[in-house]
């Protein structure tokens, strides 16, 4: 599910500012991950274990006039128990906390043919979950690449050149 807003801020009772602010918020929802080890097995479900996320989030936060723009964006997981829960009700092995990350970018009108652009990703340098661990394994370097930011803090910058 998707819901963007957007409102010129002069129509927000700020009638000396221009520009446009921006909100978008993009949710997804599994019902169900249901798997079978083998022919004839039990059936589980997954979701909302381990990395198999019943939600996600991502906000964005916008403003933007004729000469610049500026985003931040929020993507969200939650935290979940282990997978093991499944088989295991008693288990000591812990899944993933919530997990918060912030992007920061933005453009620059600089010339009537030049464009700037910026970003950073990761803004405040979270470190990934780890995915699994116990109280006799930290579970260091456990960690799901694909959900979770293992590169760390990242900026980038960019020039369009229109001819």
């Amino acid at each position: 599910v998707q819901m963007n807003w957007s409102a010129r801020v002069a129509d927000l009772g700020f009638s000396s500012v221009p520009g446009t602010l921006g909100i978008t918020i993009l949710g997804n929802y599994v019902d169900h991950n249901r798997v079978q080890g083998v022919k004839g097995g039990p059936i589980d479900d997954f979701t909302g274990t381990g990395t198999s996320f019943r939600y996600r989030l991502n906000t964005s936060v916008s403003y933007r006039n004729n000469l610049y723009s500026i985003n931040l964006r929020h993507r969200f997981l939650p935290g979940q128990p282990h997978a093991s829960i499944l088989t295991n009700p008693q288990t000591t092995s812990r899944g993933p906390g919530d997990n918060h990350i912030f992007d920061l970018n933005g453009t620059l009108k600089a010339h009537q043919n030049i464009d700037l652009r910026f970003g950073i990703d990761n803004l405040f340098n979270r470190q990934p979950m780890i995915t699994s661990s116990s109280p006799t394994n930290t579970g260091m370097g456990t960690t799901s690449s694909g959900y979770y930011d293992v590169l760390g803090r990242r900026f980038y910058i960019g020039v369009t050149a229109r001819l």
